[in-house]
């Protein structure tokens, strides 16, 4: 019950009361105390009624889900990276391709110490449809070519379908630090076709560094002037091979055994070998050698395809570049046998 209705009640009590006192004079006189008091049980009865409960709604609280879009992003392809000794696919030129097959001798990262003469190989894969005859040739086209000759016919047919060993002479710069040189096959027409193979070596050693000088200042060094008649005398020693009677259609290692008997270091030259009387020479690049002193450069040959006796040649100074004390003791012949 609210205020507004206990004070009704409270009026209408009033009234009641007065009323019986108007009507019954006779009877007797209720005090202004009495009034007061009933006025008062009248209104504390009104406020103790308990008021009806009255529903309140709560609201229920609804769940807003925020959907959070994640973005996976798609995996993106690496590109194939070719390693080993294959640098990139040539242009096929008609039937003529080629395939990168092995690497035969001098693995990438080979260390020399500068000015030493090698042999690189390669095995390459006839993967065209015409056969590689001596028309073909293999040539130097891009990175350091380190004294390789190019071109460089090949020595015999290779089939399609089938592989062969190319061979190239090289030397070690002068200069420490990683060398690099790419080759690829030419066809008759002059077209490089196929796989390109690179040989990669390291020259060791390093600059020697300059001396400070502290102290005493050093007695200079006393320069010897060269003298103007020593001249280089280079002849071939010896020539081997490896097996030393080979079967026919295998690998041979072959050695040259080149000595400068005279009294001045040569200078860098080349050396000319023919694996037999009146078949084609392959040119070998040989360091400089020393006054009295000796080196050796092999050449890597896969050409005896007929069991026989075949008796080799090796000359010292191909081109004649060195002028030497005695032109005429630079060749030498060795017999092999072909099982």
């Amino acid at each position: 019950m609210n205020i507004k209705t206990a004070f009704l009640l409270v009026s209408v009590s009033i009234v009641a009361l007065t009323g019986c006192n108007l009507t019954t004079s006779e009877e007797a006189t209720i005090s202004a105390d009495q009034v007061l008091t009933a006025i008062v049980q009248t209104v504390d009865a009104a406020l103790s009624l308990t008021p009806p409960a009255t529903s309140t709604s709560t609201p229920t609280a609804t769940e807003t889900a925020t959907a959070t879009a994640t973005f996976t992003p798609s995996a993106t392809a690496s590109p194939t990276v070719q390693t080993g000794s294959v640098y990139t696919q040539g242009q096929a030129s008609g039937c003529d391709n080629a395939a990168f097959a092995g690497d035969v001798t001098i693995p990438d990262g080979t260390q020399f110490a500068p000015e030493t003469a090698f042999t690189k190989t390669w095995r390459m894969s006839n993967t065209g449809s015409c056969a590689w005859t001596t028309g073909y040739s293999v040539v130097f086209v891009n990175g350091d070519g380190m004294g390789g000759v190019s071109p460089q016919s090949l020595t015999s047919e290779t089939a399609p379908g089938s592989s062969r060993e190319i061979s190239v002479n090289l030397v070690a710069p002068k200069n420490p630090g990683t060398y690099t040189g790419y080759w690829q096959l030419r066809n008759p027409a002059g077209n490089v076709f196929g796989h390109q193979f690179y040989v990669q070596i390291v020259v060791t050693g390093s600059a020697t560094p300059t001396a400070t000088a502290t102290g005493p200042t050093p007695t200079p060094t006393i320069t010897k002037t060269p003298d103007p008649s020593a001249k280089p005398d280079l002849i071939i020693k010896n020539i081997t091979y490896d097996p030393p009677n080979p079967p026919k259609d295998t690998s041979v290692t072959v050695k040259i055994q080149v000595e400068n008997i005279g009294n001045a270091d040569s200078g860098a030259f080349r050396v000319e070998w023919w694996p037999g009387v009146g078949s084609e020479s392959f040119a070998i690049n040989a360091p400089s050698i020393p006054a009295k002193k000796e080196t050796t450069v092999t050449y890597q040959y896969k050409g005896y395809e007929t069991p026989d006796q075949y008796t080799t040649e090796a000359l010292a100074d191909l081109d004649d570049v060195i002028t030497e004390s005695d032109e005429t003791n630079n060749r030498r012949t060795k017999d092999i046998t072909v099982q």
